[in-house]
């Protein structure tokens, strides 16, 4: 193999929002050093003087360096087919890859890291820091913090690992695994991976404190984890950050599992999940029937005394989301903007969207309004999220020997639960046995869309009670 040992100086820790301001590059073959490069770079962003304190490296410093664009072309021919090695190497790699990223380019290396590489040769150290791991193996470290010295430290170190592993076979197995672990978080190993299951349930991913910072769900929940950690976005990285230990909870069924994972991030509010975390819906959509018998929809706040009194349709977390929901329907049907009250007008004249001819002409008495009162339903049965009838879906468990039940009642999602698989299938199922495996969990919009999914494409068997 061939060796690129990188090391990178930033003006931060996020390469999203942070750039580099020192490369350097050593051409290794794993046994010698073959060449190196070395150079500053011109953010053209202040560095702070945190970083400088760290560093040395100074505005003054960089002012007159290469900006990344006019070195970008050198760093790729140099580590083309090499292996991109780094200590802690999601760091360097991500942050070169965003650069090439804002240049329209992908950038893409195997990776190796000689932080993991340094856990499998020399278990048990007390820290695997570079300048821990130096001052624990008498490798030359000077000027840490600098390119330049990190990059020579990492390749001795690197060096140092392959000599231990003396056995050509066993360095071969070494470096494959530890090239596949690069992807991995701090604490995690392949035989971990390995051991997660590639059946169908939630996963959980918890931080050194063991706390839950991401839930997710995924018919192969070892496939999906590992998709995870070769995301190579900011929400990769934060997984790359903050994990360190997996849990997970086997359902079968992914519509119980897309059930419980919305259940178990409101329960547990992930700081990664934060856009699902939403536990509110005090907006909402709904029919008005007016003196002319034509199906208007409206979107309101209503207070918890008004709510029973109103024909709901949908619940939101907010207003743009509820109006967002409202326009939808309105183009995909043709309803008029007038009677969705999305715009203002004179009855009986044509509304704006009549001559945008997205409205068949109910406002201006064009249209029959039967023909458009039957639209209005229509729409209503693609959005709804309160179910009009009571029934239980019966689906896959998590073993051949059971089934898993979802009761929806009262026009909520009510909870599930399993029960053995019958021997034989039974058109008409004993409701009050479905009823007592029955574990409650609460219902919100969210669920009502997924359970409706699935019961409209006709991927569930369905009971009404």
């Amino acid at each position: 193999m061939k060796f690129a040992v990188v090391d990178l100086e930033t003006t931060g820790l996020k390469p999203s929002k942070n750039k580099i301001t020192e490369i350097a590059v050593i051409l290794h073959d794993g046994e010698k050093e073959l060449s190196r490069w070395h150079t500053l770079i011109n953010p053209e962003v202040t560095i702070n003087t945190a970083i400088t304190e760290l560093t040395g490296i100074t505005n003054e410093k960089v002012s007159t360096a290469p900006k990344f664009y006019e070195v970008a072309k050198q760093i790729v021919e140099m580590t083309e087919d090499h292996v991109f090695v780094g200590h802690n190497v999601r760091f360097d790699y991500t942050f070169l890859r965003t650069e090439f990223a804002r240049l329209g380019f992908t950038y893409t290396r195997k990776q190796l890291c000689t932080l993991q590489l340094a856990r499998k040769v020399f278990p048990g150290a007390k820290s695997y820091a570079l300048g821990k791991l130096c001052k624990k193996l008498n490798i030359y470290h000077q000027d840490a913090h600098r390119a330049i010295a990190d990059a020579q430290a990492t390749a001795e170190l690197m060096c140092l690992c392959l000599k231990r592993d003396q056995q050509d076979d066993s360095k071969e197995d070494t470096l494959r695994s530890t090239m596949r672990e690069s992807l991995l978080p701090g604490g995690l190993s392949m035989k971990q991976i390995h051991n997660l299951p590639d059946k169908c349930g939630v996963y959980y991913f918890l931080n050194a404190r063991k706390e839950v910072v991401y839930v997710g769900k995924s018919q192969n929940i070892r496939r999906r984890v590992l998709e995870h950690f070769g995301q190579k976005d900011d929400k990769g990285n934060r997984l790359h950050n903050q994990v360190r230990s997996i849990k997970f909870e086997l359902t079968g069924s992914e519509l119980v599992a897309l059930l419980f994972e919305s259940h178990e991030i409101k329960r547990l509010l992930p700081v990664i999940n934060r856009a699902q975390t939403r536990r509110y819906f005090p907006y909402v959509l709904h029919r008005v029937i007016d003196e002319n018998e034509i199906h208007q929809l409206h979107v309101c706040r209503p207070r918890a005394a008004e709510f029973h009194d109103l024909d709901v349709i949908a619940e939101y977390s907010s207003q743009a989301k509820a109006k967002g929901a409202l326009q939808f329907i309105q183009r995909e049907y043709d309803l008029c903007g007038r009677f969705v009250n999305l715009e203002r007008g004179k009855a009986g004249t044509p509304c704006f969207h009549y001559h945008l001819k997205s409205c068949l002409g109910v406002c201006a008495g064009l249209e029959a309004k039967d023909d458009y009162n039957t639209r209005v339903e229509e729409a209503i049965n693609h959005i709804k999220t309160v179910f009009g009838k009571d029934f239980f879906i019966l689906d896959e468990g998590r073993t051949p020997e059971e089934e898993a039940v979802i009761l929806v009642e009262d026009g909520r999602y009510q909870g599930y639960g399993y029960r053995p698989r019958p021997k034989r299938r039974v058109a008409n199922p004993c409701k009050k046995k479905l009823r007592a495996v029955i574990e409650p969990f609460r219902g919100n919009p969210e669920t009502a869309r997924i359970i409706k999914r699935y019961v409209r494409e006709g991927a569930v068997r369905v009971f009404e009670i």
